[in-house]
Order: C-alpha cells, then structure tokens, then sequence
C-alpha cells in the first residue's frame, strides 16, 4: 500500500531554522549553560555520542533551545545528512550552526516516524542526489524543505509502525553496544599483562625492532599498474585497519616472478601503515591467496623466539593511541614512519612465555569480535529492510497479519543481538 509523500516544509510548523554561530567551550564546574550540540555529537542511528559536553559562548540561548518534536539535519560536510530527534532526557540543549531545525508538526506526523524515515535507504539515497560538491558536501534549508516523505495519515497505525522500529532499533543497539565492549577487553588484558609499554612501567629489556624482526616496504606503485603481464591483487593503506582487513576493494598491479618472491606473504605478517594513520597495522591471517602489498605499508615478519605477531600488533596499537611514535619518529615527519625509522623503533620485549599467553588470548577474543562484527552487519541489513517496508507502506496492519516474514524478520534480529 502506497503512502503519499508530503514536503518536509509542509511537515512543519516553521521555517527551517539554522544553528547558533558562536564557538564551542569546555564547561566550567557545575555550569548551568544548556549543552551544545554539534554535528560531531550525534552517531549515525539518530542519537546523541553523549562523551564530550560542550556550552556556547553566547548569552541569548532561548533562540536556539530545543524543544521535543524538534529534528535537526546536519547540512555540511562529509556527514551531511545525519539526523537527530530532540528528547528532553539529553537535557537542556542548543544546537549549533552546521544544524538545520525543523520543528515538526505532531499534528500531521510523529516527529519518530520522521527521524526513522531519515535513517532510511530511501533518505540516504535522496542525500546522495541532492548534495552540492563545493569545498564540503552541502545542503541547505530550502533544499531539505524539498525531502519528501511518505506516511500514513492514521496516528494508530503510525504509533504501530514506529513500536516494530523501536524494537528492531533497541537490538541493534544491543549488538553495537556489545560490540563496543568487545573492542574494549584486548587492550585491556594486554595492559594488565604487559603494563603500558610506551613508557615501559614493567621495565622489560628493550630491543630495537631491527633486531627482533625483518621488515621491508612494499612494491612501489606503477603507473599503468591496472595491467602488465601478471597483473596481482595488493594490499594498500586503505586496506589495514586496526587488527583486521578490508579485502572487499582490492586494485591490482603487474608483479613480475622477482617481485611475487620478494612481496609475498606469509601467515603471521604484521602489515603497518607507512603514512596516514602511522603504526595501523593488522595480522595477516593467509585470508586469501596470491596477494601482494605496495609501498604504503611495512611488512614486519618478528623473529619467533623474541615476539608473536599478536603481542607486536598491539604495542603498535599502544604506541599510536598514546602518542608514542612522536619522539621517535618527530612531529614534523609524524605522517610518515620511513623504514629506518621503524627498524630503530625500540620495542619492549617481555619473556616469550607471557607473550605466547596473550597471543592464545588475542586470537580466541579476535574470532568472538568477528562473530559479532558480522552479526552487527547482518542485523544493520535486518533493519534497514525494515525501514525500507516501511516507507513503502509494505507495514500495513493487513500485511502484518498476513506476512510471517515481519515476525520472523524480528526473531532473526534478537537472535543476531544476542549472538
């Protein structure tokens, strides 16, 4: 059952307001200045990250308070798009002027079933069309007033709607939730094992990494690299993330019979970014086959006897979280850890034992992490077929009653949460 669409503009009872223009401060001791919100304070499902309080400097606040109902719309940048619905629990709140209000009308639609249409596959594909390429991605008011958004004039079936939501987004949420504890636990066993390596507390012997290690960069990029005579998938910086890969974008390049011995890989490959993100690095796993690496990344193969590849990825994770490289590398060459550079990088080298034990830990809570990362994927698809049965009025109450599928559908997302 197909719903009509109604402009945004018509959806509300003002015109669209712009935030307040005035900088961001740390609030003083019990301050009692309303909170300022800014794009960076709002996640990718609607809310709020709630970890880093900031008040304006402004005296005249009243202009800019939130009230509920209220939906803000971020119109520029890489995040232009994001949304946010008002609730009074996150406290007193300003918005700032990267924000666009729109006050909406709960007499037509409920302001939920509105920030629910702006997570959509439908809205997100509207943000695509509609965003200016300037210096940053833009659009403003007027052009959101124009978003058109499909509802069903009945509050009973829109209240119905929006609990089926509610409940699919509370699972989902459930898993990012468990997902971002997960992500916690390893750097927290390898402190309480090692103690914090960057200044060394434990007073472990220190080596440099040249003398516990092989390592090399990669093959440099050629320019017609797409073909030759044994064109080859390779790794690139793109593809490290921390303590895992992204193989879904692989290029590939002319790797002569020389050049496939001298950049091969091996099981228990540290890869480490070379600039960007300096020390990023990941545990080849052998995840596929015939693959290379370029000059973006170091290849660190550690010397068996004196580190795992487990215990090395994670001081690198230390060392980059906690500021380590900079007096080693400078911070004028911060964005680049140049191969000499990474040789004499002195590395805290525990007894090979304890290493072992938390190499044992590493790899048991790394497969958990990626159950649950690809259960998070699995319900965050879930979902979005939800929202897409919604807004194209495929929710009805006579579907419901007719379409296994729905109940099944939400059983499946409890069941990934859960996982």
């Amino acid at each position: 059952m197909a719903w009509a669409y109604t402009e945004l503009a018509e959806l509300s009872l003002a015109k669209p307001q712009y935030g307040a223009n005035a900088k961001a401060a740390a609030p003083e001791p019990n301050d009692p200045k309303p909170n300022y919100l800014r794009i960076t304070d709002i996640d990718d499902c609607g809310r709020l990250v709630g970890i880093d309080r900031k008040v304006a400097d402004l005296v005249e606040t009243d202009q800019y308070r939130l009230n509920e109902g209220d939906l803000l719309v971020a119109r520029t940048g890489n995040t232009v798009g994001k949304s946010y619905l008002y609730d009074p629990a996150d406290g007193d709140c300003i918005f700032a002027g990267y924000l666009i209000r729109f006050r909406i009308n709960q007499q037509k639609i409920l302001p939920k079933l509105a920030l629910y249409f702006t997570l959509s596959p439908a809205y997100k594909n509207w943000v695509q069309s509609k965003k200016r390429v300037g210096g940053q991605p833009n659009i403003n008011g007027a052009e959101y007033s124009t978003l058109k958004i499909p509802y069903p004039e009945g509050f009973p079936e829109q209240h119905r709607i929006i609990e089926i939501l509610d409940q699919a987004d509370a699972l989902r949420r459930k898993r990012r939730e468990a997902d971002a504890l997960s992500e916690r636990i390893l750097p927290a066993l390898f402190h309480r094992m090692f103690g914090d390596v960057v200044s060394n507390t434990n007073q472990w012997p220190i080596k440099p990494l040249g003398e516990v290690s092989e390592s090399r960069l990669g093959k440099m990029l050629d320019k017609g690299r797409d073909g030759g005579v044994s064109p080859k998938s390779y790794l690139a910086n793109l593809n490290v993330k921390w303590g895992e890969f992204d193989l879904s974008n692989l290029r590939t390049m002319d790797f002569s019979e020389k050049d496939q011995t001298e950049f091969k890989l091996e099981d228990g490959d540290v890869l480490v970014c070379e600039g960007g993100e300096v020390g990023r690095s990941a545990i080849w796993r052998s995840e596929i086959t015939d693959v290379y690496f370029q000059k973006a990344l170091h290849r660190v193969r550690v010397d068996r006897q004196s580190l795992t590849p487990e215990y090395y990825q994670m001081y690198m994770k230390a060392m980059a979280e906690n500021n380590g490289f900079d007096k080693h590398v400078g911070i004028a060459v911060i964005g680049h850890l140049t191969g000499v550079k990474l040789k004499k990088l002195p590395i805290p080298t525990p007894p090979l034992e304890l290493q072992l034990e938390f190499s044992k830990n590493y790899i048991q809570i790394q497969n958990l992490d990626a159950n649950g990362r690809s259960s998070s994927k699995h319900l965050e698809t879930l979902f979005q077929s939800l929202l897409r049965r919604a807004f194209e009025g495929r929710l009805t109450a006579n579907w419901r009653e007719t379409h296994a599928e729905l109940k099944e559908g939400l059983q499946e997302l409890e069941h990934q949460a859960k996982a």
